[in-house]
């Protein structure tokens, strides 16, 4: 049986950076690609710092990260896992 691919529409995704600009804090909201279906409890994970954390009921999640390289893997049961590498240092918007 072949898993479907996870395809993650991030409606937004934007840095906020604290005073000390030692962290960046990530969120945004993630969807099925094919349905626009929210993803309850999507695991975002990212593998450089071991951080993660799970969306909400409405697919919004929010991550509070080193600055610097980002390796977010996006998880979610019976999906192909998705990933996304970025500075967190430059800004990203998606």
């Amino acid at each position: 049986m072949i898993k479907p691919l996870l395809t993650f529409y991030l409606i937004w995704f934007c840095f906020y950076f604290g005073s000390s600009q030692s962290t960046a804090t990530i969120y945004g909201t993630i969807t099925d690609g094919n349905t626009g279906e929210q993803m309850i409890s999507a695991i975002v994970f990212d593998q450089n710092s071991l951080l993660g954390t799970n969306s909400n009921n409405y697919g919004f999640y929010s991550l509070s990260l080193p600055v610097g390289k980002v390796s977010l893997k996006y998880q979610y049961i019976g999906f192909e896992p998705e990933f996304d590498k970025f500075n967190s240092d430059k800004g990203y918007n998606y």
